[in-house]
């Protein structure tokens, strides 16, 4: 997951130096800040010389302020809904120190279990906290 913030940018910087095979994936799920993030993820994918797919989400219009539950949720389930992954992990940077949900380690083990479950294994959660 490749948002263009400080989190994912940190993923990305991570998993390279572990010598993964990395791929960006940004999702427009119809966030204020779509265009900066989008631009700011092909920055970080262009640096890291790493392929980024962008997936856009339509629905009906809202205002994201503050907490957006299920926000993490929703960006791995599309991650593995349309991405062709047999095997891996689907990173998620989070911010460390909130009181949100999908920001805490039960969030994480919760999701981890649920990947776990779908694909019998293979593809497993990477959060990243900073």
């Amino acid at each position: 997951m490749l948002s263009g913030g400080v989190d994912s940018a940190a993923c990305v910087a991570f998993y390279t130096q572990l010598g993964h095979n990395v791929s960006g994936l940004f999702i427009d799920y119809g966030q204020p800040v779509r265009e900066q993030e989008e631009r700011s993820a092909a920055a970080i994918a262009e640096h890291y010389d790493i392929p980024l797919t962008i997936i856009r989400c339509a629905g009906p219009q809202r205002n994201f302020a503050g907490e957006i539950a299920g926000r993490n949720a929703y960006l791995v389930f599309v991650a593995l809904l349309f991405q062709s992954v047999q095997r891996g992990i689907i990173a998620l940077g989070i911010h460390h120190g909130t009181t949100y949900y999908d920001c805490s380690e039960s969030f994480a083990g919760d999701l981890a279990r649920i990947l776990s479950g779908y694909t019998s294994g293979q593809v497993t959660l990477g959060a990243c906290r900073e």
